[in-house]
């Protein structure tokens, strides 16, 4: 601006107004739960979906007109089962210790599974539901498909 004989040669005085970051980035297995706005300052709330949780939750328009690195929603995952004796454990659906796996145990020839047979766990907005098949199941060939096989429909994530 440059004041003349006729007075400034700009009629309207600028004004500093934050920077623009732009809409929040998406994440997987989450979605944004709240936001502030999209200007310097502003922040922007995830959630995981059930059996995911992220180390943080929210994050900051920066003064660049970046935000900041989004969160990771990465699967829960469960300890590691030990083996059984005169038996053994078949992985069914997963890697066996994150969220929406499901396992499964057999006995050898002679053996009965007596409890839990298989389960999966996954994290409502409630806390964790679990599915399990807790019937007393006789095996009696151990190389034959049809007496180890049960087809399990998982439960989908919220």
């Amino acid at each position: 601006m440059t004041c003349t004989y006729k007075g400034w040669n700009v009629k309207q005085v600028p004004q500093c107004k934050p920077k623009y970051c732009g809409q929040a980035p998406l994440i997987n297995n989450g979605y944004v739960k709240s936001s502030t706005g999209v200007q310097f300052g502003d922040t922007v709330t995830y959630k995981c979906y059930g059996g995911y949780r992220a180390l943080k939750d929210t994050i900051t328009c920066r003064e660049t007109g970046q935000w900041e690195d989004t969160p990771s929603c990465t699967a829960t995952k469960c300890p590691q089962r030990p083996p059984i004796n005169d038996g053994m454990k078949d992985t069914l659906f997963g890697d066996g210790v994150s969220y929406g796996s499901v396992v499964r145990f057999t006995c050898d020839d002679g053996y009965e599974v007596v409890g839990v047979r298989w389960s999966s766990v996954r994290r409502t907005e409630r806390g964790l539901a679990v599915t399990r098949s807790s019937v007393r199941v006789r095996v009696t060939h151990t190389n034959s498909d049809v007496a180890h096989r049960k087809f399990v429909q998982l439960p989908r994530p919220l």
